[in-house]
């Protein structure tokens, strides 16, 4: 007896890859299954490559970020957009770290679409209070308006609503731990 004849020595047949249009349909529907907190995320890491990598960070701050001028020019879509426009690396890292921890929770309690309505009015409602507190205090209606801060604050505030007594731990300047209720945060 030959070895050909055994299953374990025979030639495989060669393997075929997935075709170009499996491998779309199988990144369609992964894309479709993405949480609304991973589609803001994206958003959000998409912009930044944009700003920061590609060098255009001037030219996205001053098309994306809102203030009382560029509302009353008739830019309304800048009350979106302002929310996924950072300033520095930095405050793109705190905004989405403050997402991160508190962003996945409010979802997992409330849902994709809550999750979304929560972000998108907090961050609306954040900007009209920062403008009008700007305008009023400064007389300024110029200044543009950039970061995702109000809408993390607006799902901390959700989840400090549902979750009072939750005990977590903040850190002082990244180094100090203080342990307190969600609430008292």
């Amino acid at each position: 007896m030959s070895l050909d004849y055994r299953d374990y020595m025979r030639e495989q047949p060669p393997r075929r890859s997935p075709s170009l249009i499996s491998r779309v349909r199988n990144f369609s529907s992964r894309v479709r299954n993405l949480s609304a907190f991973a589609w803001i995320m994206v958003a959000l890491g998409a912009v930044f490559v944009a700003q920061f990598v590609f060098d255009t960070q001037e030219v996205i701050k001053m098309e994306g970020s809102v203030s009382v001028a560029k509302l009353a020019a008739g830019k309304f879509w800048t009350l979106v957009t302002y929310m996924f426009v950072h300033g520095t690396v930095g405050h793109f890292l705190l905004n989405v770290l403050m997402l991160w921890f508190v962003g996945r929770q409010v979802q997992n309690l409330f849902g994709g679409r809550h999750f979304l309505q929560i972000f998108f009015l907090s961050g609306i409602v954040g900007a009209a209070l920062e403008m009008l507190v700007n305008g009023f205090v400064h007389g300024d209606t110029t200044t543009p308006l950039v970061g995702a801060s109000a809408s993390a604050f607006g799902l901390l505030l959700a989840l400090a609503v549902l979750l009072p007594d939750e005990q977590i731990t903040v850190f002082i300047y990244f180094i100090i731990p203080v342990p307190m209720r969600l609430w008292t945060l």
